[in-house]
């Protein structure tokens, strides 16, 4: 029986909006500008062309593609004319051209053998929308859930979910991430009914799924605090479980071949979506490790019919980025780090506003461009999907987030003393653990760990770099540490800073300590162990120092160094060495 639903006809809502209400105010949509007319195209060609000749190559004009961020031209070169001949003439392309940056040369174009030069336009500008929506390829895009990406220079890009998996989204432009989810979202509406794809959608920044907040795909209203967000990720995971049960029992091996051999009375399963615009919010210190093991759990999730599809603006641990199959990395700042983001370094090219880069599962990397889909737009587009249908929340997932938010406040509060004071740091540190036990007053793992929202294991670590400093005590049965207050650094009670500690003086403290022999002192402790133990310590301290290093911020990289220094200082005094032993060797 077809489905009620309709999906809405791209011209209904990119049709310009009726007269606005009195006091109404669109959103202002941005200007981008045109193409460049023939005359401006044949033009540049015409300086290129002689710039060519001036540099003596024998080289030709023989094509050129114009987008909206630049204008690509195909050279031919004359026999015994080399490519790399073409490379020297960057700079001096831009300057002849007046453009804002130099050219982009392809050496040779792929699969050719002639050059393509990609110069930037004056006024670099984006697709429209109705290039993408109402291009006659968007209809006829195959698969069970394709998602509209963009345009490279002439054709129309897409992305078939449902067989692809899971899909993440980079770069430090969080409006222009926001808006290319949108576009996913609208892509989905224009091809899917609510009984064939339902979404999940997380935002910790309300706006950026606002006009979508009532559409009949929804099971659930777009999430905006962390927590929740967790909780529909959990639910995920066990309809997943229950999803494989139930291929399993028919002998199925994919979603996809369950719903096309099932018998009539087979419960139809339509494909999830879950969807986060700022995945960095999700994986603040209180819900990381268990938001990561889920991401990792539903990386394969696509052949049940669940998809992920989320967005950041940070750096991903390796792990964690290996569980999407699909990366697009927007474009970053000179300085980016596009490596580090998404594994692809030729995203450091990209400079243009919707300039993306797709790799896909298969090791391609695609280069494209998005349109700039506005909430104005989106609002316009989402009025046309509800039209039919209207918005009913699942009651069943309903009731799950309800009790996993329960059970989540009653885990907290059953770890938290009466008058702990709530503080968030997105990357706990020593100084902060140091604020949490001061207010307190006591130094306790469970307490802490409560309080900064991380596991008991951090909690005794940051406790274990306090005492390091001595500014605590030994634990006692119950894992509580006195605070010694009279060692405590000045700023932390308002006091002037003290004088700051160089290796000379640090190794003569530990030498004084030593000799003196306090069976109290954690240096004489240590030192007491032998070479084997001080040695297990460094390789520890030492793996501390990478993992700061790749994740944590400056403050928590050095504080790690200055560890790692200081059971290296143990050594040497064990091993009878000074600092001009090690000075000789620099």
């Amino acid at each position: 029986m077809p489905s009620p639903y309709l999906p809405p006809s791209p011209e209904l809502w990119l049709r310009p909006p009726a007269p606005l209400d009195a006091g109404r105010t669109p959103e202002a949509e941005p200007a981008f500008p045109a193409l460049p007319g023939r005359e401006e195209q044949e033009q540049t060609a015409r300086q290129l062309q002689d710039l060519l000749h001036q540099a003596g190559l024998a080289a030709t004009v023989t094509a050129a593609i114009s987008t909206p961020a630049f204008l690509r031209l195909e050279i031919s070169l004359s026999p015994g004319t080399s490519l790399e001949e073409l490379n020297p003439l960057r700079q001096e392309i831009q300057r002849r051209l007046a453009r804002p940056r130099p050219p982009r040369m392809l050496l040779p174009i792929p699969g050719r053998d002639r050059a393509g030069i990609e110069i930037p336009n004056l006024h670099p500008g984006r697709h429209t929308p109705e290039e993408l929506f109402l291009d006659p390829d968007w209809p006829l895009a195959p698969g069970e859930l394709p998602l509209l990406l963009g345009k490279d220079t002439v054709r129309l890009l897409t992305l078939d979910l449902a067989k692809e998996g899971n899909l993440l989204a980079a770069g430090y432009d969080s409006q222009g991430l926001g808006s290319l989810l949108r576009q996913f979202l609208l892509s989905l509406l224009s091809r899917q009914s609510p009984g064939e794809a339902r979404l999940l959608l997380f935002s910790s920044q309300q706006e950026t799924f606002r006009p979508f907040a009532k559409l009949p795909h929804l099971l659930l209203p777009p999430q905006k605090e962390a927590e929740a967000a967790l909780g529909t990720l959990e639910w995920c995971l066990q309809e997943t479980v229950r999803r494989r049960r139930l291929l399993a029992a028919a002998g199925a091996r994919s979603l996809a071949e369950y719903q096309g051999t099932g018998e009539g009375d087979r419960p139809r399963l339509p494909r999830i979506l879950w969807m986060a615009a700022d995945l960095d919010a999700l994986l603040a210190p209180r819900c990381a490790r268990r938001a990561q093991e889920l991401l990792l759990a539903l990386s394969e999730a696509g052949a049940v019919g669940i998809h992920v599809v989320a967005a950041t603006t940070g750096v991903l641990p390796e792990a964690l980025r290996n569980a999407f199959s699909c990366r697009i990395c927007g474009h970053l700042p000179k300085d980016g780090t596009a490596r580090e983001r998404l594994d692809i370094q030729e995203a450091e090219c990209l400079q243009d506003q919707g300039d993306f880069l797709l790799h896909t599962g298969e090791g391609e990397t695609l280069r494209l461009q998005t349109a700039h889909f506005s909430l104005e737009l989106c609002t316009r587009a989402a009025e046309c999907a509800c039209a039919s249908q209207p918005f009913h929340p699942q009651a069943e997932l309903q009731t799950f987030l309800h009790r996993f938010l329960e059970g989540r406040r009653a885990l907290q509060e059953a770890n938290l003393e009466k008058g702990m004071p709530q503080l968030q740091f997105a990357e706990p540190t020593a100084d902060d653990a140091l604020k949490c036990v001061l207010a307190a007053g006591q130094a306790r793992p469970d307490l802490l760990a409560s309080a900064l929202g991380v596991t008991r294991e951090r909690a005794e670590n940051l406790l274990d770099e306090l005492a390091f400093h001595e500014y605590l005590g030994a634990p006692d049965a119950t894992g509580a540490r006195p605070i010694q207050r009279e060692k405590l650094p000045p700023g932390a009670l308002g006091e002037a800073a003290p004088t700051r500690k160089t290796l000379e003086s640090l190794l003569e403290e530990l030498s004084r300590k030593i000799a003196a022999g306090d069976p109290g002192s954690r240096t004489v402790a240590e030192y007491n162990k032998g070479v084997h133990a001080i040695g297990k310590k460094i390789v520890e301290e030492a793996a501390e120092v990478w993992m700061a290093a790749e994740y944590e911020k400056p403050e928590s990289l050095s504080l790690e160094i200055s560890q790692l220094l200081y059971h290296l200082m143990v050594l040497m005094l064990k091993k009878k060495l000074t600092l001009e032993d090690i000075y000789r060797q620099l």
